[in-house]
């Protein structure tokens, strides 16, 4: 996913002229059921509503034969490296050297479980160092929304393990996730994760990101359990 973002971001980039900042705003995952064993695959990128404040991209992740094996249409905030420092020069931090850390070679996701329950999950989201967070925002301190994707979809198996009591396997059918700002890699954020639709097979999975009173972010996902 990580990838495909990037992918899609750099298309945009590629035809801007200026230097901005490229915030995702939604973004939507499709699975295929194509399972290969391809060594090598490749990224195709499709943008459209290019203006000077937003973009979309479709972009695909393909066996070399041309499978769709992954969709990801992703919509993009643009903002100015101008307008960017400005509205965030409280952020502002020390620049430090891209080679310091690689943020996602050892990616531990930093949460703590405050309840849980079947069908819902409460937990915390540790404050992430600058470090986490190198070669997205720099001189600035913020959570990568790909960090947060993946945080929230790793307390989606949570709460799925503990409503099916063990062990399984799932497939990803599709997800969805809305980031509506970003959060200061500081901040001691609240997810709640909650069952939505349980099914025998298939369910529907919700988390949202809290700080205080503003919602920053909330993810959809739909899992089909894999039976042995």
């Amino acid at each position: 996913g990580r990838h495909l973002a990037l992918a899609g971001l750099s298309h945009i980039a590629l035809n801007k002229k200026t230097v901005n900042y490229y915030l995702v705003e939604r973004a939507v995952v499709n699975r295929s059921k194509f399972i290969g064993n391809d060594k090598k695959l490749k990224i195709i990128s499709k943008i459209s509503d290019v203006n000077d404040r937003k973009a979309k991209a479709k972009v695909r992740l393909t066996s070399l034969s041309g499978i769709t094996i992954y969709e990801f249409i992703i919509s993009y905030f643009i903002i100015s490296e101008k307008v960017f420092k400005r509205k965030h020069r409280d952020q502002k931090i020390a620049p430090i050297s891209l080679h310091q850390k690689n943020p996602y070679k050892n990616c531990t996701i930093k949460t703590v479980t405050v309840d849980a329950k079947d069908q819902c999950l409460k937990s915390k989201l540790l404050p992430f160092t600058e470090e986490d967070c190198l070669g997205h925002y720099p001189e600035f301190s913020f959570i990568p929304v790909a960090i947060l994707m993946q945080a929230l979809f790793s307390e989606a198996s949570k709460v799925l393990k503990i409503h099916l009591r063990g062990a399984f396997k799932c497939r990803l059918l599709d997800a969805e996730m809305t980031a509506k700002q970003l959060i200061p890699a500081n901040s001691s954020a609240e997810l709640s994760t909650k069952i939505i639709t349980p099914h025998k097979s298939n369910f529907t999975i919700e988390s949202t990101v809290d700080c205080g009173k503003t919602n920053f972010a909330v993810a959809v996902c739909h899992l089909e359990i894999l039976r042995s």
